[in-house]
């Protein structure tokens, strides 16, 4: 019971970690205290973010079936 709530806030954690960073790339999020890097993300840090988020999510799903 309590493996499972481990790795689930484990996955959680992260999974919003990359969201975050996958708002910011797409531009939902503005701030002004953002590093440059981020304010005009590539192609590839974009890719990395939503893929990311993509797994994370994933292993939330698979976590709460298991």
């Amino acid at each position: 019971m309590f493996q499972k709530l481990g790795g689930l806030i484990g996955d959680i954690i992260p999974f919003l970690i990359f969201l975050y960073f996958s708002l910011i790339a797409s531009g939902v999020i503005k701030s002004d205290s953002l590093p440059e890097r981020f304010k005009n993300p590539t192609l590839y840090m974009k890719y990395v973010f939503y893929a990311g988020t993509l797994l994370f999510a994933a292993l939330i799903v698979i976590g709460l079936l298991r």
